[in-house]
């Protein structure tokens, strides 16, 4: 599983309270339908295979 995070690392236990407390500040008022993932980049090749560097 960690090898499939580009944070190679599951997330602090800080850094989810910082994402849920932002979601509840007045910060996010204007936010609404949207999914935020707090994964460490696990979602970026999900489904879609990551572009290879070019040589």
């Amino acid at each position: 599983m960690l090898s499939r995070i580009p944070a190679k690392r599951l997330a602090d236990a800080s850094e989810i309270a910082a994402a849920v407390s932002f979601l509840v500040s007045d910060q996010s008022r204007y936010m609404n339908g949207q999914t935020l993932y707090v994964d460490g980049g696990f979602m970026v090749d999900y489904g879609v295979p990551l572009a290879k560097k070019p040589e």
